[in-house]
């Protein structure tokens, strides 16, 4: 077994970063608003697959204080067609107080009829022992049911499909039961690995510490050990390791259930593990890595991690110090910048936009997990939202970008008082630097011209060319990471210190967010020696803000 531990937040971790404009970069699709006053619409959200046929994924809401049939508070999931957002099936708390839909999983097929299936929790069903419900994408019909085993398990109130791993071609379920009192340990929490095909319990995985809550929150991360067998991740956000509530991940063999590796929160209070997510493989090392949040690292602002699985060291590291609950929620969500590696979400539920004094309006970002740039962000419109409080994602029409399923729950539409809200997003952009050509001569001379296209929240935000000779990055440089290895010529370039060959290298994005830059190289430039360049722009924020948004590094060739 390997334990890592996060013994101190990095220093890096301490720069701010400025705030974030309302939206940039991105297409509101469809907006689902909870019905009644106290809904919670968006506490859980999925996207199950296509379930009416026609080509298109569709996806699931959770609105589990909805009060169908006047049962109070027994939930209702909404099943919405990806293609248009249209009502395709409800289903139905079994009784009043279930509050069934907090949790959703999209496990596929489970009764092998063609059609997906959906998971949904209902944590306090059964006098809070929770339940967990499997449903027929196909007709609605109840496929199974498990129930926890004491009061106050609360089973269901955190899920995760599991790639099949006990033969039968059928995905499995994590159900998470974070009140539950293992061997007499009070709050100690249990994780509970389900049969996809019949709901029968395979394997129990249990958490030693009281209170320490484990199966809070839940993720199939891909091949840790080798046996090709997915395995599993359990966050215990309320584990004691020293200190109080510094919180712990650890990974489970899918095969045997054996401990494979623990990761322990970084500093008392961290609450580590709030949010887990499966990553790829970033390293090239052969393991892939892990996305865990700890909502109140830093005492209050939050962070997150992407971990290395192999050694268990920080890769990127996120944080911001105005945000609240910054890592509260994390999400995998496919290859949105074209890398070939699936980038990730992290919302901030509880982030405060004190420029139009909205508190807790919540926040979404989405980062490259290439290179740990921020790709995409969100703000949420009204105090209270809570944006970012639930994130899912997946490609709704057919090109094989996902969008992006982002809940606030306690939204206020119409005035209906937590009534929440549900917004499907499509990331179009990331920030752009275009060359006009990949290579120029020192001797005979020439000019490549730069095209920068930023997300249009950054018009009229100041912008920076920047470049190195030491080679792609990532490298955290003023709230950001940039593609680039400092070297000489970036910190000179950084300074504000051009060569004369780079023209409008710095200025004002226009109206669209657009500029135009040079490198004019004269015949028989006296530029140094040849080889290759790597440059970059970045956006800043207004009255001496942080770095914005940072495009992708490309590579000049100076030719002799």
């Amino acid at each position: 077994m390997r334990l890592h531990s996060l013994l101190l937040l990095p220093p890096i971790l301490l720069l701010g970063v400025a705030p974030a404009p309302a939206q940039s970069g991105g297409r509101l699709l469809q907006r689902h608003r909870g019905a009644q006053a106290g809904d919670e619409c968006g506490r859980g959200l999925a996207v199950v697959g296509d379930v009416d046929g026609d080509g298109a994924a569709d996806y699931a809401l959770g609105i589990p204080r909805a009060d169908p049939y006047a049962r109070t508070d027994a939930g209702v999931v909404e099943i919405r067609s990806g293609a248009d957002g249209r009502l395709l099936r409800s289903l139905i708390g079994q009784a009043a107080g279930d509050w069934l839909g907090s949790a959703l999983a999209a496990p596929g097929d489970l009764d092998r009829d063609g059609v997906p299936d959906l998971v949904a929790g209902a944590g306090n069903a059964s006098g809070h022992a929770g339940s967990v419900l499997a449903w027929s994408g196909d007709d609605g019909r109840l496929l199974w049911r498990v129930d926890g085993a004491a009061s106050l398990d609360r089973l269901g109130d955190a899920l995760a499909p599991v790639p099949d791993l006990d033969g039968d071609g059928v995905t499995e379920i994590l159900a998470g039961a974070p009140g539950a009192d293992p061997n007499g340990v009070l709050n100690a929490g249990t994780a509970w690995l389900l049969s996809g095909a019949t709901g029968a319990v395979l394997t129990v995985f249990a958490g030693s510490g009281a209170n320490d809550k484990f199966g809070s929150a839940l993720a199939a991360v891909g091949d840790f050990d080798g046996d090709g067998a997915a395995d599993l991740a359990v966050g215990a956000p309320y584990a004691d390791r020293g200190l109080a509530n510094t919180g712990r991940v650890e990974v489970f063999s899918g095969a045997g259930g054996a401990l494979l590796a623990a990761f322990d929160g970084p500093s008392e209070e961290a609450r580590f593990g709030y949010a887990i997510a499966g990553l790829d493989d970033l390293d090239g090392d052969g393991v892939p890595e892990l996305l865990v949040g700890a909502p109140n690292a830093g005492l209050a602002p939050g962070a997150a991690w992407v971990l290395s699985g192999r050694t268990g060291a920080p890769l990127y590291q996120h944080f911001e110090g105005r945000s609240h609950a910054f890592g509260q929620r994390v999400a995998a969500c496919g290859d949105l910048d074209g890398d070939g590696l699936a980038d990730y979400l992290v919302g901030i539920p509880y982030w405060d936009d004190k420029e139009k004094q909205l508190a807790s309006c919540g926040r979404v970002i989405l980062f490259s997990a290439g290179d740990g740039r921020k790709l995409w962000e969100l703000t949420g419109a009204g105090s209270g939202d809570t944006l970012g409080d639930a994130l899912a994602a997946g490609d709704l029409d057919g090109d094989g970008r996902a969008e992006l399923l982002l809940g606030a729950p306690f939204a206020d539409p119409g005035g209906r008082t937590h009534g929440g809200r549900v917004d499907c997003w499509r990331f179009d952009h990331e920030p752009i630097l275009r060359p006009s050509a990949g290579a120029v001569s020192l001797a005979a001379g020439g000019t490549i011209e730069f095209e920068l296209q930023f997300p249009l929240g950054e018009a009229g935000c100041s912008y920076a060319l920047l470049a190195s000779r030491a080679g792609p990055g990532p490298n955290f440089f003023r709230g950001a990471y940039l593609p680039l290895t400092p070297d000489p010529l970036f910190w000179k370039m950084e300074d504000g210190r051009y060569p004369t060959a780079f023209q409008d290298p710095r200025g004002t994005l226009d109206l669209l967010a657009r500029a135009e830059a040079k490198l004019a190289v004269p015949p028989g430039s006296t530029l140094k020696r040849p080889g290759p360049l790597w440059l970059t722009a970045v956006s800043f924020r207004p009255n001496g803000g942080g770095a914005g948004f940072v495009a992708r590094a490309v590579r000049i060739d100076l030719l002799p």
